[in-house]
């Protein structure tokens, strides 16, 4: 995986909000995915995990809250490497 992530987060009473833009490239023996994001909005609450924006996949837009379970689980370990 290689690329850039910047991240501003917000923290409040039980509720986390982080806006993301950034882009990145996640090499397999499957092949390649290019991801990028402007203003993804994630925000962690007691309810759970929602995303709102737009992710575009190797050329695809997809809506943040609609995404295909592959590219959804490759965002959250990117995004859980990228937690600090």
């Amino acid at each position: 995986i290689s690329g850039v992530i910047s991240k501003s987060t917000q923290r409040s009473e039980g509720q986390r909000n982080t806006v993301a833009d950034g882009s990145f490239t996640l090499s397999s023996t499957k092949g390649d995915l290019e991801v990028s994001f402007t203003g993804l909005n994630i925000q962690v609450s007691e309810d759970g995990v929602e995303l709102a924006g737009s992710v575009d996949v190797n050329e695809d837009t997809y809506d943040a809250s609609d995404l295909p379970e592959g590219v959804a689980m490759v965002l959250r370990r990117v995004f859980w490497l990228t937690r600090r």
